[in-house]
């Protein structure tokens, strides 16, 4: 049983342990291999230790340690968890500071982060690269004749527009 959970913790975890794995999901799967090896030590304990145990109370040294690191798990295990809530929020609001609420689309933060991991590539890796920028005239005009909410609509449009025009690698 512990086995089988231990796998099916580590499972999906397994891919933290490539370059850019997560602090929070590496703990996790050190957790989800402590389990097993844990249970592994309990279980040789018996051929480990020089006479048969006669009493359940006997506490050999490795079960103090089996006992003080199956005290740890639960601790350990939210510890990984709420890293993994802080890491998910976190790139939450990378995205909010990114995007544009209202239209969808990336703002000028994402337009230069864009360009700084294209122009931090190799040369010989680099692809053509366009931006566009537009102005739309008499913006001002909207907003004062139908609002800030008919202006927002108009922005909304506008982007969905756009959007429909592009290619999905643009």
């Amino acid at each position: 049983f512990s086995l089988g959970y231990a796998l099916a913790l580590a499972w999906p975890l397994r891919r933290s342990l490539r370059a850019g794995g997560s602090l929070a999901e590496r703990i996790l799967l050190g957790v989800a291999m402590l389990i097993p090896a844990m249970q592994a030590l309990r279980f040789f304990d018996q051929w480990l230790s020089p006479q048969p145990t006669a009493s359940l109370l006997q506490f050999s040294a490795l079960n103090l340690v089996y006992m003080g690191v199956n005290s740890l798990l639960p601790l350990l295990l939210s510890i990984g968890l709420l890293l993994m809530y802080n890491e998910a929020m976190h790139a939450e609001l990378k995205d909010l500071a990114r995007i544009d609420p209202l239209t969808g689309v990336n703002n000028r933060r994402a337009l230069y982060e864009g360009l700084e991991r294209r122009l931090a590539r190799p040369a010989g890796r680099r692809k053509p690269l366009a931006a566009l920028l537009i102005d739309v005239d008499y913006f001002k005009a909207i907003n004062d004749v139908h609002g800030h909410a008919g202006g927002d609509k108009v922005l909304v449009e506008l982007a969905a527009s756009l959007a429909s025009a592009l290619r999905s690698q643009d």
